[in-house]
Formats: C-alpha cells, structure tokens, sequence
C-alpha cells in the first residue's frame, strides 16, 4: 500500500512518528483519516490514540476467532496457530494459548467486531 499523499494525513503521521514506530505511526494517521480499522497486537501504543478518535482495532486474537466464527479455520487450527506463533525463535506475544481461553475471557467487542461474526 502506498502511503495517502493527502497533507493530513502526512501531518498526523508527522507527529505520531515522533512518538510511535513508522508502522504504528502510518496506520493511525490513515485509520483516522480514512475511517479504517487497525489490526494490531501492540496496544500499549494505539489503544489511547483509537479510543480518543473512535478508531475501532482487532487483535490476532480477534482475528482468528472472527476466522472461527465463519468456519474458516477450526479451533485446532487457531490453536495450532497460537502455538506456532508463541514458541518460535521470534516469539509472538499472544495473551490467550488457546481460543478457548479467549473465549472464555468475554473479551470485548468493537462494532466492527460484531459484525464480521
């Protein structure tokens, strides 16, 4: 994807690189501009800056039970998943080692969210 070269969002990006790494950063400015949604597991940096600007987000966790959901992967496929992607060399930092743990956490759910599933 190329980068929106409309001034509001290169200004937002300007002032959030200054905070946030280039990915974070660059997805912030075009999900608020372009009314998009962010998927990302780092939400120590874009959980503050979507909720003062209504921008809804999904975890991987999310992500993969959406896939669940629309039978798309089983719950041994998620599972597997998890596995391989928290016992790797450059391990993955999922909170939930398995859907059933998440689902049995309630997590809460954006709009967007809602509809997917």
């Amino acid at each position: 994807m190329n980068f929106p070269l409309n001034p509001k969002f290169l200004l937002e990006y300007a002032e959030l690189i200054k905070k946030f790494g280039e990915g974070e950063a660059a997805c912030m400015a075009v999900a608020r501009y372009d009314n998009d949604i962010i998927a990302s597991n780092n939400l120590r940096d874009i959980k503050a800056y979507c909720k003062v600007h209504q921008i809804s987000y999904l975890t991987t966790m999310d992500i993969l039970y959406i896939a669940y959901k629309k039978g798309i992967m089983t719950e041994a496929n998620v599972d597997e998943f998890i596995y391989y992607n928290v016992s790797g060399a450059n391990p993955s930092r999922i909170p939930f080692l398995s859907l059933a743990k998440f689902i049995a956490s309630k997590p809460a759910i954006c709009n967007l969210y809602r509809t997917a599933v």
